[in-house]
């Protein structure tokens, strides 16, 4: 296991703690290490989830599990192909975890990434979601400050001192 290796386990847990501060300022109701209770067939415990999003798919809560790769610790580097590794680790981390997620009342979604930068397609579509929440909370910040100033302005003309009675 890689979770050994000091400087492994410390980028995976940066890139954890920089999603959760991230969905924290885009509004998104997240978790870090949280346990859901899921056990595997032998009755063992399973990682906690590194971050569980509130409310994330149609209300449901989801399990996200962040897997950090590196395409050079395959054994056979003849059939390497970009970006493959971090899919590889996504396929196996939804076949262990999807079932046992679904029987808890939780969906469940791989964060994949490798340490050339790869990232898998639904990682891009997650990011990208979360883009559009924090997009959104900054219009909702944007249409607050101009409906404010506009009630000030109505408030301050209202209340402006009348220098000619009769206009």
């Amino acid at each position: 296991s890689c979770a050994d290796i000091v400087g492994i386990k410390h980028r995976h847990n940066l890139v954890r703690d920089t999603f959760l501060d991230i969905c924290y300022r885009s509004g998104i109701s997240a978790g870090k290490k949280v346990d859901i209770g899921l056990v595997d067939g032998n009755d063992r415990s399973l990682r906690l989830a590194d971050l569980l999003l509130y409310s994330w798919d149609m209300g449901r809560d989801v399990y996200v599990n962040l897997t950090r790769s590196s395409p050079l610790t395959r054994s056979g580097m003849a059939d390497f192909v970009v970006g493959q590794v971090v899919v590889d680790a996504a396929k196996r981390k939804y076949a262990k975890y999807r079932d046992l997620c679904a029987a808890k009342g939780y969906g469940f979604l791989p964060f994949s990434f490798s340490s050339f930068g790869e990232l898998e397609a639904d990682d891009v579509t997650l990011l990208k979601r979360i883009r559009g929440f924090l997009w959104l909370r900054r219009l909702g910040h944007e249409l607050l400050l101009i409906f404010l100033l506009g009630l000030a302005l109505l408030l301050l003309k209202k209340w402006e001192p009348r220098l000619f009675h009769g206009c």
